[in-house]
């Protein structure tokens, strides 16, 4: 065979290989996870290594089986901190943490997150627009937003079913809803653990209650 032909196949059994791979990282399956702020994070307070704490407000099933038991808590860290006009926080989802203490290695990203539930009514009304999503940006173009009418019509179906308490966000919501400080997510997922970045025009507070929106890799229920 010709040393340039050998080379070819060579180059096009590495493409196959690459394109297989990516193919397979795009049709990799993620699940949902609705939680809440169990403490306020603010940002002007916050420091590197703080742990943030989260509760979570649904089943969390992977192949109809659940993995995470509503009211289980999520741990996660602040990874980064970056002061200054346009305030910017970093945090990584750690693990879920079980009530027999148990502990589920996670990682995901936080895509959205909303005031607390008791302000979930107010977006109802299309009047306030300062519910309305923020479009947010990511490191590749695939990208997606949700109104918080839709979300919290959604939370209230699974509210009236008695599945918990009424969600802010529904399964599509992307982005920070009902923020009036220009307050948006970035995501670094080019390396693990995945980092989410909030960053605001100035100081923000997260309140007690706030709701997120993580999308993660299942977990491993063994």
């Amino acid at each position: 065979m010709h040393p340039s032909a050998a080379r070819c196949r060579r180059i096009l059994f590495s493409l196959c290989i690459v394109l297989t791979a990516a193919a397979s990282q795009a049709q990799r399956p993620v699940t949902n996870a609705f939680v809440s702020l169990t403490t306020k994070i603010d940002s002007q307070n916050v420091q590197k290594g703080d742990t943030v704490d989260l509760k979570v407000l649904r089943e969390i099933d992977v192949n109809g089986r659940t993995v995470i038991p509503r009211d289980a808590q999520i741990v996660g860290h602040i990874a980064e901190v970056l002061e200054g006009k346009r305030p910017q926080l970093s945090l990584v989802v750690d693990k879920a943490v079980l009530k027999n203490k148990r502990e589920i290695p996670l990682q995901g990203i936080i895509v959205a997150i909303a005031p607390p539930a008791e302000r979930a009514d107010a977006a109802a009304n299309p009047e306030m627009s300062m519910m309305r999503s923020q479009e947010p940006t990511r490191n590749d173009p695939a990208t997606s937003s949700a109104t918080a009418n839709s979300s919290v019509a959604a939370a209230t179906e699974l509210h009236l079913e008695g599945r918990g308490p009424a969600l802010s966000l529904s399964a599509d919501s992307q982005g920070a809803i009902g923020f009036d400080n220009a307050m948006t997510l970035t995501w670094q997922l080019q390396q693990p653990p995945p980092v989410t970045v909030i960053t605001a025009k100035k100081r923000f507070v997260l309140e007690r209650g706030t709701q997120m929106l993580i999308r993660m890799a299942p977990p491993n229920a063994q």
